[in-house]
């Protein structure tokens, strides 16, 4: 990882306590397999293009083998776990490994308990609807319908996987092969700089995460009519309830803008902001604010 990232919005370079982030954060990532229940039928898709005199391979038919309400309701399951890792969470690496605060790990793992639980309630009512939906498709797919397409009842539950994997953040400390003092030094100093790279991302990350969570609300409360979803004010009761202890590297500017954060938003409901137009006036007030207070540190 090079070190030309941009650092973390106050500057915490002295406040980077990478060799003991281990203690302070473990890392999370969801491990979920889904099966899509849809095949592409290649001898309809030359029919296809065939009857349309165009070149193979440019069109592909491809159908569902089942009622999409069932692969919609464990899709729900597997995105809302999703979205409760990255709520509370920040971003770790490439391979999908995201920061979780230990403060944080209890209720996480109670979230993600209660997705997986109803994961498989959804994959549990497809393996029960399974034979009569592969008879119906029979008829819903006409001469598209292929047997061998469908395998047992009884194999419906091996196509899915939920699980999460959590592991300790590796430091420096953790090199243990043999290797000359020299080396092991170096290898060291590019684990703590690329430690620290990543570290000061996240924290800019929760900078950058407030400043959408606010652009929303803003943008809302500006309209003429403003339309105010039940979700408009989700995001922020989670910042609120979470900002405190993501904030790792005890960032001082962060600490005041989760202070803030609860002082001016905790409370304000999507009720509040459909029956009063003082309330919304001072809610776009305020976000406006501390927008530009944001603004200023990203």
């Amino acid at each position: 990882m090079t070190n030309t990232q941009t650092p973390a919005p106050s500057g915490t370079d002295t406040l980077l306590q990478t060799n003991h982030l281990d203690l302070s954060a473990m890392l999370v990532s969801l491990h979920i397999r889904r099966w899509a229940a849809r095949k592409t039928d290649m001898s309809a898709s030359n029919d296809l293009t065939s009857t349309a005199d165009a070149k193979t391979g440019v069109a592909r038919v491809t159908k569902d083998l089942l009622p999409r309400e069932y692969i919609k309701a464990i899709n729900a399951c597997y995105d809302a776990a999703a979205a409760t890792l990255q709520a509370m969470s920040m971003p770790w690496s490439d391979d999908g490994r995201r920061l979780v605060p230990i403060a944080s790990m209890l209720k996480l793992q109670e979230k993600l308990a209660k997705h997986e639980q109803q994961f498989w309630a959804a994959v549990g009512s497809l393996q029960v609807a399974y034979d009569e939906q592969v008879e119906k498709a029979r008829v819903d797919l006409g001469s598209l319908f292929c047997a061998t397409d469908y395998p047992p009842a009884g194999v419906i539950p091996t196509k899915f996987a939920f699980a999460w994997d959590v592991e300790p953040v590796p430091t420096s400390g953790d090199i243990r092969v043999d290797m000359p003092d020299s080396l092991r030094e170096n290898i060291a100093h590019r684990m703590d700089t690329a430690m620290q790279d990543r570290l000061a991302d996240a924290t800019k990350s929760l900078f950058e995460r407030v400043h959408t969570q606010l652009g929303r609300i803003h943008k809302v409360m500006s309209a003429e009519t403003p339309r105010i979803y039940d979700t408009l004010m989700g995001g922020v009761s989670e910042l609120i309830d979470t900002l405190p202890d993501m904030n790792l590297t005890n960032d001082p500017k962060l600490a005041k803008l989760a202070v803030d954060l609860r002082r001016t938003f905790d409370g304000v409901t999507t009720d509040a902001l459909r029956r009063d137009a003082d309330a919304r006036d001072k809610a776009k007030d305020d976000a406006g604010r501390m927008l530009l207070e944001i603004g200023g540190l990203l």
